[in-house]
C-alpha cells in the first residue's frame, strides 16, 4: 500500500483560509498538520509490513508558475518526505533544521509558505 492521505499530504490544500492559492475540498493543511502524521497508524488494522511508502500530491488547477508551485510544496513536501523516510517527525528537531533548509531554498531562488511558529531568519 502507498499512503497518501490527502488531509495530510494533498499539498494543493490551501495552508488556511486566508491563502490564495489551493483548495479547500480536504480543509486546510498547514505545515504542523502535515508533519503530525504517523503512516503506521492510517488504516486500523494494516500491518506495517504492507505498506510500501508514502505519497505527497499535488494539483495544479491553481498555480501558474513556478513560485507558485514551490510556495504551495515547501515546507510540507519536506515534512512528508522526512515521514516517509523515518516515519514520523519530532517536531522540535524538524522545525528547528526548517531554517537551514530554507537558506538553501533561497539559494535557488524558490518561493515558500513561512508557516508560524518557525523562526525562518535563523538560517
Amino acid at each position: 500500500v502507498i499512503l497518501s492521505p490527502a488531509s495530510r499530504v494533498y499539498l494543493d490544500m490551501k495552508y488556511d483560509e486566508g491563502t490564495e492559492l489551493g483548495t479547500t475540498w480536504m480543509g486546510t493543511t498547514e505545515l504542523t498538520r502535515t508533519a503530525d502524521w504517523h503512516p503506521h497508524g492510517t488504516i486500523a488494522g494494516l500491518p506495517t509490513e504492507a505498506i510500501a511508502g508514502v505519497e505527497a500530491c499535488i494539483w495544479t488547477e491553481t498555480m501558474r508558475t513556478f513560485d507558485d508551485l514551490s510556495y504551495m510544496l515547501l515546507p510540507r513536501l519536506a515534512a512528508a518526505a522526512d515521514i516517509a523516510r523515518y516515519g514520523s517527525i519530532d517536531w522540535e528537531e524538524f522545525a528547528a533544521g526548517l531554517p537551514a533548509r530554507a537558506r538553501e531554498w533561497r539559494k535557488y531562488g524558490w518561493v515558500w509558505h513561512r508557516s508560524p511558529g518557525i523562526d525562518w531568519d535563523a538560517g
